[in-house]
């Protein structure tokens, strides 16, 4: 019997995580057994209300516990209060799966899931396919960052690197599993076995490169990370932080993803390599901009590199 417990992380969505609760049944989704935990993560207003109420009303109160935090700690924050309640059962899921508020499954897409999973023993960690509103893709299975990719984007560089150090999009196969090095914390199968080995995210990062990290602790605990291709969900991404694919709709990044960008490469591959990294990418901007081409809107640029990464890196700041 195959138990899945999904935990999902509310910030200023209540609404949304109340829409997405009639889709995550057992029946649905073809699993024997499936329950879900909610951390409501320190939002301002009434979200709190909202979920206790909105659960209560769709008679959901027995497969669904919502956990209140007084606090916003961010994503890897909220997540390791849901592992650590999981963690206190006496008896245990098969597999947690973490779902955005504004992520919606096809039925079976935790059937695939779990089938995949139980097929390839050594899979830790599984992401499914990512499709937008209208049925297009989306990213969803990526490659490390590297300081090679950052070299890549240099001016009459690009062609120099191979597809896989220069594309952080992994190709993936549409029918069979596809081996990535990180998958998106949208729609993310962990097992059981690799939670015993790796019970939580570095909760650090406040938000962005949470998963990678998580991704990279798995492998180097000798875990695969799979992309399944048949596990399909819509992903309407940036909801709560504004953010798509690592670039604001409204404004400038704001500063916790150029920190969290600082910490990935700091704790990950020591301060020269996070150093040189950022320093590199800079370049690359700032040559592509004297180029006439210069970074799109709301992606990173030179100044919040410099400011927020290279130079708290050098001084030795505290992560």
């Amino acid at each position: 019997m195959t138990h899945v417990t999904v935990l999902i992380v509310n910030y200023k969505v209540a609404d949304l995580v109340l829409d997405n609760l009639p889709n995550l049944t057992a029946e649905k989704q073809g699993v024997d057994a499936l329950d879900i935990v909610i951390v409501e993560n320190g939002s301002p207003g009434d979200d709190a209300r909202i979920l206790r109420e909105g659960i209560e009303a769709q008679g959901a109160g027995e497969r669904c516990t919502l956990i209140v935090s007084e606090t916003n700690g961010g994503f890897a924050s909220g997540n390791n209060i849901g592992f650590r309640a999981i963690a206190e059962r006496e008896a245990q899921p098969d597999h947690v799966v973490l779902v955005n508020p504004d992520t919606r499954f096809y039925d079976g897409t935790l059937r695939a899931l779990v089938d995949t999973a139980e097929a390839h023993p050594k899979a830790g960690g599984l992401g499914g396919r990512a499709l937008a509103e209208d049925g297009t893709p989306r990213g969803c299975a990526y490659t490390f960052p590297t300081f090679a990719r950052e070299a890549s984007r240099l001016p009459l560089l690009y062609n120099l690197f191979p597809e896989h150090v220069r594309n952080v999009n992994v190709q993936v196969d549409d029918t069979n599993p596809t081996p990535c090095d990180w998958v998106s914390g949208s729609c993310f199968l962990i097992t059981r076995a690799a939670r015993d080995a790796v019970p939580l995210f570095d909760d650090d990062y406040f938000l962005y490169f949470e998963e990678t990290d998580y991704c990279r602790r798995l492998k180097e605990a000798g875990f695969e990370i799979l992309h399944v291709p048949n596990a399909r969900y819509v992903h309407i991404k940036g909801v709560s932080t504004g953010i798509k694919d690592a670039q604001a709709e409204v404004g400038p990044l704001p500063d916790y993803w150029y920190n969290s960008w600082r910490r990935y490469f700091v704790k990950n591959h020591g301060r020269g390599y996070a150093i040189v990294t950022g320093l590199t990418k800079i370049l690359a901007l700032w040559l592509n901009r004297v180029r006439g081409r210069p970074p799109a809107p709301g992606t990173a640029t030179e100044a919040g590199l410099m400011r927020l990464c290279v130079m708290p890196t050098i001084k030795g700041t505290k992560l």
